[in-house]
């Protein structure tokens, strides 16, 4: 996917990405606490509404909803239902997901301008993210992360463009990253060669 600023970054990361959704009670209930704080009942609640139904399948009503999140019964004291679980993994859906699982890679070929010691650099390189840097730029792309792929030492050196840029970003399949030929941790020495004066 081309993209030209940071938003697009994000965006193509992501629908390169597998998202992971919630599926249990628990971790809506937890995603609803951190969002939504001491209203966190009445947001699930409201969210639940249009999904719950009883065992006739009709909507549930508004307090038989909210029972199901008084006191023992969000801390698990009862363990819900086939049916109650299927509920929470279809509200899941609906949040956002907990994370993205990336592809084997990325392949990033960058063309534009970055800032270098207080100079504006022109740059055009095509490397790629795997590993734990994959992760990170799966779940949160940053123009740093994209650069750290190129400029590996110092890692960080290059935080934001100075300039025009554009990156080109594919996901690549398992067989399609690049190994090292020269590692970094490679034990041989190199042979010295003397030179006739």
């Amino acid at each position: 996917m081309q993209v030209s600023d940071i938003d697009e970054m994000i965006e193509a990361a992501r629908v390169l990405s597998t998202p992971v959704h919630m599926e249990t009670q628990a971790e809506i209930v937890e995603y609803y606490q951190q969002e939504y704080g001491l209203d966190w009942r009445g947001a699930i609640v409201e969210d639940m509404l249009d999904i719950a139904t009883d065992k006739q399948g009709n909507p549930m009503s508004h307090s038989n909803v909210a029972r199901r999140f008084q006191g023992g019964r969000v801390y698990g004291a009862s363990r819900p239902t086939a049916k109650s679980r299927a509920e929470y993994r279809e509200l899941g859906q609906r949040l956002p997901p907990k994370y993205y699982l990336p592809p084997a890679g990325f392949q990033i070929d960058f063309d534009g301008y970055v800032l270098i010691s207080e100079e504006c650099e022109p740059r055009s390189f095509s490397e790629q993210i795997t590993g734990d840097a994959a992760y990170e730029f799966a779940n949160a792309p940053t123009f740093r992360g994209t650069m750290n792929a190129y400029f590996k030492t110092p890692s960080d050196l290059v935080d934001e463009p100075c300039g025009p840029w554009s990156m080109d970003i594919t996901a690549l399949g398992g067989d399609g990253i690049i190994k090292d030929t020269f590692p970094e941790d490679s034990s041989e020495e190199e042979e010295d060669i003397e030179w006739d004066e």
